[in-house]
């Protein structure tokens, strides 16, 4: 009895899966910036509070002009209920390239906040040159 209340008590306090998506829009050619959104679902909103912080590996074939963002630093902006960040990027090949790294950061509703650690980052920079 004492299980199946306890039980029944956390699946109320679950939160709800898909909680964010992550988007990203290449601005320029080969050289510009990658906009990263996080997008909340469900209810979420960008939790600006909190000190994101966005790490990318280095990729020889793509030059960034930093490699780890924070919130702390002014790297995010909150747009409605979307953070995002701009990464600074230029291509130093002719073919399209791969930059991936990992991100914290927190999102809110109106009764709690979902801290997101480590989530995997993949952007693929695409070669615009002979167009």
């Amino acid at each position: 009895m004492l299980t199946t209340i306890l039980a029944t008590l956390l699946s109320l306090q679950t939160v709800p899966q898909n909680l964010y998506k992550l988007d990203y829009v290449q601005n320029g050619l080969n050289e510009g910036t990658v906009r990263l959104t996080i997008e909340p679902q469900n209810g979420f909103k960008w939790g600006s509070e909190y000190n994101a912080v966005l790490v990318l590996q280095n990729n020889k074939h793509v030059a960034l002009s930093k490699r780890r963002f924070t919130a702390a630093a002014g790297d995010f902006s909150q747009e409605g209920r979307n953070g995002f960040v701009d990464i600074p990027f230029k291509l130093n090949v002719d073919k399209d390239q791969i930059i991936e790294g990992t991100i914290n950061f927190l999102i809110c509703n109106e009764t709690t906040c979902v801290p997101q650690r480590n989530v995997k980052v993949r952007i693929e920079i695409i070669n615009i040159t002979g167009c």
